[in-house]
């Protein structure tokens, strides 16, 4: 549930300023430039070209309180070249980087960056002055674009007071910026014929060099357990946070150093499958011990955002980017794919990019894809064949030579789910979602706008049901929401948890027809709590979710792994115990303590899987200083 990089929206884009000048700095260096009302300004100079690709010189002026100062060469934050600038002692530190999903950017090895003269920090700003090789023209997986040199662009900026962990590095990690925003800057007025002149070497030449992929080295045969792998007691792994465990329950960290860790998968033999956002798709085997013996890269696609799922058997596996479902044969015992296909195309490269993968285990042909909203508020989605805040269903036995085509084929399992990010099947093999919902919340009544977005509106625990059946259903999004705290809400009866609302309520369409037209979610979360992914337990009592963590609230809440309890009710239907008002309906098995977390400084738990044997909850985490991955167990 975190904010895009760069606000989206249609209206938004209408509502960009150009408003520039141009300027020429005391080396005799001139430059198209902007400042935006933190009083960062951005200037660009680029060669008298008249299309891309085509070498970049970025400027950036920040007061000596910015701790960094991030630009993206494109109108969004993924897939477009991005870099990264920050002070350091007396110069400054340029980063080249690429996101592929809401986590940290990783390193471009498709640009190059370098700091040039004129790069300083005094003791009221810094500068940092480079230019970059490969930023003008760009295909890093998905919507692939360039700049166009002779008019107005639209770039991005981001920006942060708090500074990056390694200063020295350019490689550091970082947490997430304190403002965001996209503009117009013009390109045809930073056109120069010294160009070349200004981009002579600089003092320190800087590179990227690539993506890293697993943490341990690659054993020649890959140890396979002949018996359940054991719980290890320690695997000489330290974990960044002092994370607690509910009573009966204790935790090991198995592995560090992995890049953005997501979604988790088990393949027949025991060995986990691990989706390294901006690297591709690692597995891991364990050793005697139950610790990590030797780790590989499977796929190398950079791609890759969260989606990875096995069919029944474990020799068909299913990966996903933004816009494209993948199917390969898997080999166990050599841990080796082939016979690659696309299965699913076309999917909408929205600002949610995690396009999540079930295989429902009694219908092993049928593929269940999910695909967020664009941005926080989507209007466009409250028709479901716009292709987005949707769940479907696709048949594989029947998918055609190019794929599916995502928008216009297979059947809905439910639309109006802003962002079903964790999917999975209770033990009758019926679809449930986690969502996660929307930020920045504001009740209009009679024209007078109440800020709510502390508690409101809820993440939700959805039922979606049989997916060999089309469920055409209406979850509310974009237009109806669900109630955490009603207290919030203006008035002197304050709405249950749970309840159904619309933001601004008017003549024609009230709280009362959402409660009339949308189903409601099954079961509430903590607003901004993010559920990542959700996996029942082998007896079907208990759905274990991973709160990957708030933004949008004063104070935060998530960052860590819960329990919710189930029941079977006299049809033999599973549901939560606890009733749809309730705010208290899941337990907390696994949690960072601290206070004042954010992306850097607390454990963010993504993906989740069981081993085999349904003894050890697998769990990754995706902090932006370090990727981990832990298993965490009953002990009682």
């Amino acid at each position: 549930m975190r904010r895009t990089l760069f606000a989206t929206g249609a209206a938004f884009l209408a509502s960009l300023v150009s408003a520039q000048s141009n300027y020429c700095d005391e080396l005799g260096r001139c430059f198209s430039s902007y400042t935006n009302d933190q009083g960062i300004t951005f200037g660009v100079a680029i060669p008298e070209v008249s299309a891309a690709p085509f070498s970049v010189i970025l400027q950036v002026t920040a007061p000596v309180e910015t701790g960094w100062v991030g630009f993206a060469f494109g109108p969004g934050m993924t897939y477009v070249p991005l870099t990264v600038t920050w002070p350091n002692q007396d110069t400054t530190v340029v980063s080249s980087r690429v996101a592929v999903s809401y986590a940290l950017p990783q390193a471009n090895e498709d640009a190059t960056v370098r700091i040039l003269d004129g790069s300083f920090v005094n003791e009221t700003h810094w500068v940092s002055t480079y230019i970059c090789e490969g930023c003008s023209q760009w295909d890093l997986g998905a919507n692939p674009g360039e700049l166009d040199p002779s008019g107005e662009n639209v770039v991005g900026w981001a920006y942060s007071d708090t500074a990056v962990n390694s200063p020295e590095s350019e490689d550091s990690t970082f947490g997430i910026h304190d403002a965001a925003m996209r503009f117009y800057l013009d390109f045809a007025s930073a056109q120069s014929p010294d160009f070349e002149d200004w981009a002579g070497e600089g003092p320190t030449p800087t590179t990227t060099d690539g993506t890293t992929t697993s943490a341990t080295s690659t054993p020649t045969s890959p140890p396979i357990p002949s018996e359940p792998v054991p719980i290890p007691s320690n695997c000489g792994q330290t974990s960044l946070f002092p994370l607690e465990a509910a009573d009966g329950w204790s935790f090991v960290k198995l592995a560090g150093d992995l890049t953005t860790p997501r979604g988790i998968a088990i393949d027949g033999l025991g060995s986990l499958l691990l989706v390294e956002a901006g690297a591709g798709l690692s597995v891991h085997t364990f050793g005697s011990g139950g610790c990590i013996a030797g780790s590989k890269t499977l796929i190398e696609r950079r791609g890759l955002t969260h989606g990875v799922a096995f069919a029944p058997g474990g020799r068909t596996l299913y990966v996903s980017s933004i816009d494209t479902v993948w199917k390969y044969d898997y080999d166990p015992e050599t841990q080796t794919v082939s016979n690659e296909k696309v299965v699913v195309a076309n999917m909408f490269p929205s600002s949610h990019p995690t396009r999540t993968l079930l295989v429902p285990p009694d219908t092993p042909d049928l593929l269940v894809v999910s695909l967020g909203s664009d941005g926080n508020l989507d209007m466009p989605a409250v028709n479901k064949e716009v292709g987005r805040a949707i769940v479907k269903v696709f048949d594989m036995t029947a998918a055609p030579e190019v794929g599916y085509d995502y928008s216009t084929q297979g059947w809905f399992l439910g639309y109006g789910l802003r962002n079903e990010v964790g999917l999975t099947t209770d033990n009758n093999n019926m679809v449930w979602g986690v969502e996660n919902s929307a930020d920045e919340f504001t009740r209009t009544i009679d024209g007078v706008e109440y800020d709510i977005h502390e508690n409101n509106p809820s993440d939700e625990v959805n039922f979606l049901g049989d997916p060999s059946v089309s469920n055409e259903d209406w979850y509310g999004y974009p237009t109806c929401f669900t109630v955490w705290g009603g207290d919030e809400f203006p008035g002197s009866q304050p709405p249950e948890t749970g309840a159904q609302f619309i933001p601004a309520p008017n003549d024609t369409f009230t709280d009362a027809t959402c409660e009339a037209h949308s189903v409601a979610p099954r079961l509430n979360f903590q607003a901004h709590s993010a559920p990542l992914d959700a996996k029942f337990d082998r007896e079907g009592s208990n759905m274990y979710v991973s709160l990957h963590g708030s933004w949008n609230r004063d104070v935060p809440t998530g960052y860590k792994v819960v329990s919710i309890p189930f029941t079977t009710n006299d049809a033999g239907e599973y549901e939560p115990v606890a009733a749809r008002d309730s705010k208290d309906g899941y337990d907390d098995i696994l949690w960072d303590p601290q206070e004042d977390c954010n992306s850097s400084k607390c454990f963010r738990p993504s993906g989740l899987s069981w081993d085999l044997e349904y003894t050890r909850l697998f769990i990754a985490s995706d902090n932006s200083r370090e990727g981990e991955l832990y298993i965490l167990y009953k002990t009682g």
